[in-house]
């Protein structure tokens, strides 16, 4: 308060003669360099490189120049008061804006407060923000969430919550046809939950290529039975039958034609890495600890919530 000129203080008191918002350009243009408003706005679009002309915002400048030296202004103040003015209108928001991105932070940070989980499901479903779906599943985890591939049973097209447990929604399902995926939970509502593969493929118009998706992100792990032997089923009953052709039948052409045939086949177990594998290539990322996919555990490593008591020593810190 002590440090800024008394023009400024007279015109931004709330922020102690520093410029905050977009406005206080204008303000200080207007007020303090006796530019017209005009000229003033003509500052600020120019300060943020939306001048219509070079020639008229090199104008404007030799304007502020001259009207602070009439108003007896030192150079040295002058030219102070035009680099806060460069160095802040780039990226300046208006106070409206501002005011309206301080109300959605508060809001954002009482729910991630007291409703992690629920907040950190809105933010997936939502598509938007700085990081990739994988962080936001990651923060979900941290937070106490127990994260589920999509599931037919207990999932839906978007990601969807149940008590602590999370099922990630159809909709990351990287090739996966919006209709199967917004039609799996209706038809189970509809019809309640389904009973095992043959019911599943009887009640839904799919086809093989569609199911395989499905069944090696473990979307039917509810039968019990591993991948391999659910591929290898699905593939039995469907005989090559096309996503688009049963799409484009008569709902009842492809219901109630399947059956589930009474043969074993070998077990077939999926590793960790191949799971792994799958996901990444199905939703972009794994649901494992990639470090829990290491052939063997990691030793010596510092966790980030230790670094404080490790100044000035050498520590070993692996990351992903």
């Amino acid at each position: 308060r002590k440090e800024a000129h008394p023009v400024m203080l007279e015109i931004m008191p709330d922020t102690f003669g520093v410029m905050v918002y977009q406005e206080d350009v204008i303000k200080v243009a207007h007020h303090f360099a006796g530019l017209s408003l005009g000229e003033a706005d003509v500052l600020r679009r120019g300060m943020s490189g939306k001048y219509r002309s070079r020639r008229e915002f090199q104008n404007i400048e030799n304007q502020y120049f001259e009207n602070c030296m009439e108003r007896g202004y030192s150079e040295k103040l002058s030219r102070e008061i035009w680099r806060q003015i460069e160095s802040f209108a780039g990226y300046a928001f208006a106070k409206g804006h501002s005011a309206s991105y301080a109300v959605e932070s508060y809001q954002s940070l009482f729910l991630k407060a007291y409703f992690p989980l629920e907040y950190m499901v809105a933010v997936i479903n939502n598509f938007g923000g700085f990081y990739r779906t994988e962080f936001y599943v990651h923060e979900a985890r941290r937070s106490g969430g127990r994260i589920e591939a999509p599931c037919v049973q207990h999932g839906d097209y978007p990601t969807v919550i149940d008590g602590t447990t999370i099922y990630l929604g159809f909709v990351l399902l990287r090739s996966l046809d919006e209709k199967i995926g917004v039609r799996i939970g209706q038809e189970r509502e509809e019809g309640g939950p389904y009973e095992d593969l043959a019911n599943f493929l009887n009640r839904m118009p799919i086809g093989i290529e569609q199911v395989s998706l499905l069944i090696r992100i473990g979307a039917l792990r509810f039968t019990g039975k591993e991948k391999q032997t659910l591929l290898w089923e699905a593939h039995h009953m469907l005989r090559g039958r096309n996503t688009k052709e049963v799409l484009a039948a008569p709902p009842s052409l492809f219901k109630g034609n399947q059956q589930a045939h009474d043969y074993k086949v070998p077990v077939l177990r999926q590793s960790r890495l191949e799971e792994a594998f799958d996901q990444i290539e199905l939703l972009g990322f794994p649901l494992r600890d990639p470090f829990e996919l290491a052939d063997e555990p990691l030793e010596n490593g510092t966790r980030a919530r230790e670094l404080p008591d490790k100044l000035g020593h050498f520590v070993v810190a692996y990351g992903y």
